[in-house]
């Protein structure tokens, strides 16, 4: 077994070198300081080439070879969804702990194999549930862990996006449109994994889909509207590849958390209360999410207050926020963190994905609402 914490820094190797890997994966190693990547693998070896050129780190036509010849310790795999368990088990058991892109799995039986490799093999595993770590969803969870919202009783998650600019809706020959539940099934993850954070595992209450676009005849359903619950809170996800141009300000994910004291709306890059029934007195409540959200709304009338009442520098935030959960990920291999993505998490979100999609087929085949009993 290979000794991470002999070296200065983390040795990584990618798998896959599409869009992922040279959008998401390369410009987050610019943030990283314990980890360096030093290779990267595709069974397009040209394309792996290209990739690595300007780099200066070596290109592989496979995992195996990759493994045979670098010293690693993380594998990051950016492959097709079918292909990730074979992948992960195979780097897990040369001493690798794994990042798996989101989805996880293709079958949900393929989560057991991953838990026995991790523990066989004492490595460690994660998934790229990125998009927790973006500022804005981090800025809405301190405001819940400090007491401001209270209890959360329904939380209301919604992604939108204008097909003409969506690369995967218009990708006719995409991978995702051939899998159960086509492009909205695949953004499943992203949608589930938010509102966990909030109230842990979720059940799934009920799916609706419908296709209503006539120009994409590749697309499998283009409208989904689904409910999830928790023993004291429930959860709505509406996806929507029909809109005319991007919503909420440039943000197609944008979603609404309600309190028992206080409600909140975050979108990727910020978070703020919703003001209507809130008071003085909830909204101080938490001294640190208090005096932030306290500033930002007075900063507004008193533009001088922010040299007044200074604000912690934000880190650098990558795009998609893979350099964060990169970082916290090689700080749980070196023992200086928990799994950014705990087991139960990865469970949950793969077993609804799972769920959903299954209901997707099921309710467009019958062209009606599926209930979930």
């Amino acid at each position: 077994m290979k000794t991470p914490n002999k070296v200065k820094k983390l040795k990584v190797g990618v798998v896959g070198a599409g869009r992922a890997t040279r959008e998401l994966t390369i410009p987050a190693f610019n943030c990283l300081s314990d980890a360096e990547l030093i290779a990267i693998c595709d069974v397009d070896l040209e394309t792996a080439k290209g990739l690595v050129k300007p780099l200066k780190i070596s290109a592989y036509s496979g995992l195996s070879e990759m493994l045979d010849k670098e010293d690693l310790q993380v594998v990051i795999i950016n492959t097709p969804v079918q292909t990730h368990t074979d992948l992960a088990i195979e780097a897990m058991r040369k001493g690798c702990s794994v990042i798996i892109e989101k989805p996880v799995v293709a079958r949900l039986e393929e989560l057991e194999k991953l838990r026995q490799a991790r523990d066989e093999t004492g490595m460690k595993l994660t998934a790229v549930h990125n998009y927790k770590f973006y500022q804005g969803p981090q800025k809405a969870f301190q405001m819940y862990q400090n007491g401001l919202l209270g209890e959360i009783i329904h939380i209301d998650r919604i992604w939108m996006t204008p097909p003409q600019e969506d690369r995967m809706e218009r990708n006719s020959k995409g991978w995702w449109h051939r899998s159960v539940g086509g492009r909205l099934a695949d953004a499943l993850p992203h949608m589930l994994y938010l509102p966990y954070m909030f109230v842990g595992p979720m059940e799934l209450v009920a799916v609706t889909v419908r296709k209503l676009a006539k120009d994409r005849p590749w697309s499998f359903c283009d409208e989904s509207n689904i409910v999830l619950r928790t023993p004291k809170a429930y959860v709505n996800i509406r996806q929507s590849t029909n809109q005319e141009s991007w919503p909420y300000k440039g943000y197609i994910y944008h979603t609404f958390i309600y309190g028992t004291k206080l409600s909140a709306a975050t979108n990727h890059h910020d978070a703020e209360i919703i003001w209507k029934h809130s008071n003085l007195r909830d909204f101080l409540r938490g001294t640190k999410s208090g005096m932030s959200l306290f500033k930002s709304q007075l900063v507004k009338i008193i533009p001088g207050l922010v040299k007044i009442i200074p604000e912690k520098k934000r880190k650098v935030v990558s795009r998609g926020a893979h350099n964060v959960l990169y970082e916290k990920f090689i700080d749980y291999i070196l023992e200086k963190g928990p799994n950014p993505v705990p087991w139960e998490e990865i469970v949950n979100v793969a077993t609804l994905t799972e769920q959903i999609s299954a209901k997707m087929q099921e309710c467009i085949d019958k062209n009606k609402k599926v209930i979930c009993e």
